[in-house]
């Protein structure tokens, strides 16, 4: 049981990310069901935690990343290709 005061993190894939969501996720046989932050997020504050934040991680340092064109057609490429691969939700318990 989490005491007053405690910190909990949580990390998971980030089903944001389309490589993620859609192929490396189901690599692990343990792994049921993508988790969006959002969802995470919610729940920790409806379950009373504070200081909750989401942290993106490990983005793909791939060298296929796409460069030209249209600043925000590449900026969304990117994120949602090799954007981080996985987030942790860092939040308190008051």
């Amino acid at each position: 049981m989490l005491g007053n005061g405690g910190l909990i993190i949580f990390e998971t894939p980030n089903p944001n990310n389309v490589q993620v969501g859609s192929n490396r996720f189901y690599l692990d046989p343990t792994h049921v069901n993508p988790i969006p932050h959002h969802l995470v997020q919610f729940a920790a504050e409806n379950s009373g935690f504070k200081l909750v934040q989401v942290l993106p991680l490990h983005p793909d340092a791939n060298n296929l990343k796409i460069d030209g064109g249209s600043p925000q057609l590449t900026h969304f490429v990117n994120a949602m290709f090799f954007g981080p691969q996985d987030y942790a939700l860092i939040a308190t318990k008051p």
